[in-house]
């Protein structure tokens, strides 16, 4: 059979349709990006705020006008199963995540057929990143419980995965040629709190035995839980890249604490500080979220001036999502959408005169970069510490006569940047 996998969301979501890439090919069936040419569809679709829902709902029924059936799986299918099922009943499943267990059987059952054997598994993941490059889902869940988040209403409890069953994917996929291994979770700070006796910096010293990465890097670090062993273990292997992803939120104390975060503005401050003594021009990577209930135009402001003071190197913002089931629902008084796009517009104006000035630092920086996609004839993009493949963070863009293979590593020197992304020239 030939399959169209449309894949939604975040990089936790894409590990699952890699799962099932790797299922359906190990029994045989192969993959289309071209639609009109399957002969079924897997819509793994996201649910964690509107506008994610809205794309998930938009692409089902763009997938049900070709007439074939059509698996609806992940976040939207796990959250709103149920009233799914009942509005939109042309979906051939709809497969929720706490039945990703019996996913073969789930597919044989409504087709008919058999068409697949065996289980879903992280350790026959087929990749669907960018050349040299892989993320290593680490845990499942959150007990965090922001007061704005659904995750923990979709996912469920923090589910740490063993450290030998990481162990073995990431040996796995260092032997297919992975040069960089991106570690992602809900909070991947929280890794082996649930009763496994063990820390992110224990796992992270684990993967380093792993001769065959260049670079290592973390995402989703919950600020309060970012430990000096932690930093001291990024700041003394060159494989550990020196990027932090901290979604602070917010800097207001009192917003903080209704947003349910357990960070106030003296924490946050302080582990800046700490983190740029400790080593030098880390990149590191933030979001905030604006016009959350009762945000004031003076806490509005204490946050745009938090940024053009601290500079991260990649800021995301949000307009507040209200999700109903969270604890943020019926908080008073809400910001109009009309305000919060304000103050959203020009928070992000902010940014990109701040990115322009860090990007123009790093002209002359010069350093090891993997190559990840050829965009035209003498075009290349590629990345490093600067950047995590998700984009979000902007790209370097590499220009040279050479040919380079794609998932290789070469130097390369910044020449100069274009708003966020970096221009690059080889050097070797």
């Amino acid at each position: 059979m030939k399959i169209a996998l449309v894949s939604l969301g975040c990089a936790k979501n894409l590990c699952d349709s890699e799962m099932m890439y790797g299922l359906f090919i190990k029994n045989g069936h192969s993959f289309t990006n071209a639609l009109e040419e399957a002969d079924i569809f897997i819509l793994n679709t996201c649910g964690f705020i509107k506008s994610a829902k809205q794309e998930s709902l938009d692409t089902i029924f763009k997938l049900l006008s070709y007439d074939k059936p059509v698996f609806v799986v992940g976040c939207l299918a796990e959250r709103y199963l149920k009233n799914l099922e009942e509005e939109i009943p042309e979906v051939a499943r709809f497969i929720p995540i706490r039945d990703y267990e019996h996913f073969s059987s789930l597919i044989n059952e409504t087709l008919g057929i058999e068409v697949l054997k065996g289980k879903l598994s992280m350790l026959d993941r087929v990749l669907a990143s960018e050349s040299g490059s892989a993320y290593l889902k680490i845990a499942e869940g959150c007990n965090n419980h922001c007061a704005y988040c659904a995750i923990p209403l979709i996912r469920g409890k923090l589910k740490s995965r063993s450290i030998e069953d990481i162990y073995l994917e990431a040996k796995k996929l260092a032997e297919s040629g992975v040069k960089e291994l991106v570690l992602v979770a809900q909070n991947t700070t929280d890794y082996g709190k649930d009763g496994l006796g063990l820390t992110l910096v224990d796992l992270l010293k684990k993967i380093l035995t792993i001769d065959e990465f260049k670079f290592i890097r973390t995402l989703y670090l919950y600020p309060k839980d970012v430990s000096d062993e932690l930093i001291d273990l990024i700041a003394s292997d060159d494989r550990l890249v020196p990027y932090f992803d901290l979604p602070f939120q917010h800097v207001n104390s009192r917003l903080l604490t209704l947003m349910n975060r357990r960070d106030d503005k003296e924490s946050i401050i302080f582990l800046l500080n700490k983190i740029r003594s400790k080593i030098n021009n880390p990149i590191i990577r933030t979001t905030f979220i604006v016009g959350f209930p009762s945000e004031s135009e003076e806490e509005f402001d204490e946050l745009l001036d938090f940024i053009k003071t601290y500079k991260f190197t990649h800021l995301g913002a949000f307009t507040y999502s209200r999700e109903e089931d969270t604890k943020a629902y019926d908080l008073k008084p809400r910001i109009s959408q009309k305000v919060a796009k304000r103050r959203l517009n020009l928070l992000l104006k902010t940014q990109k005169e701040i990115v322009e000035e860090i990007n123009a630092s790093f002209k002359g920086v010069e350093g090891d970069a993997l190559i990840t996609k050829k965009v035209k004839k003498g075009v290349y993009l590629c990345r490093n510490e600067f950047n995590a493949p998700d984009d979000v963070d902007g790209q370097i863009i590499l220009k040279t006569n050479v040919d380079l293979k794609l998932g290789s590593i070469h130097k390369i020197k910044i020449i100069g940047h274009k708003c966020y992304d970096l221009l690059a020239e080889l050097i070797e």
